[in-house]
């Protein structure tokens, strides 16, 4: 369950607390589609490779964990942080189920889901669910 007094407030967080609720949107989607819970590894600086500009967050299969960059943290509106970080869950899952799915899936997913979220915060709900369906983990029949 996301509590949706934490989009109201997002502006007067610190990074920390900042950081506390996208761990938590992290993982509580990951538990609500039935996949363990990760690790932050550490916010930090990263100006990335230049090619597409610096990574706002990555999840890291070696240590199970995310990490986020400072200045994005810092600088997010709520939206924006929380699709990263549903992003990242799906990263997340999707080593946990040992498989990958195209990124820009991915995008469109974590893009997806945090636009449910806010829709559903608006509606004066004081917490939602992070249910989806189950794509993209659905194992589908093999076509004759």
């Amino acid at each position: 369950m996301v509590d949706c007094s934490v989009l109201e407030n997002w502006e007067d967080m610190t990074q920390d607390e900042r950081v506390d609720a996208i761990m938590e949107v992290i993982n509580d989607a990951l538990e609500a589609w039935g996949f363990d819970p990760v690790n932050h590894n550490e916010t930090r600086d990263d100006s990335g490779d230049g090619t597409l500009g610096p990574p706002l967050g990555e999840y890291d299969p070696e240590s199970d964990g995310v990490w986020f960059d400072s200045d994005f943290v810092d600088q997010a509106n709520a939206e924006d942080a929380f699709a990263t970080a549903l992003h990242e869950a799906i990263h997340a899952a999707e080593d946990q189920v040992g498989f990958s799915i195209d990124h820009s899936q991915v995008y469109f997913l974590g893009s997806a889901l945090a636009q449910q979220l806010f829709e559903g915060c608006q509606s004066s709900a004081d917490s939602i669910p992070l249910n989806t369906p189950n794509y993209p983990f659905q194992s589908f029949p093999e076509l004759p």
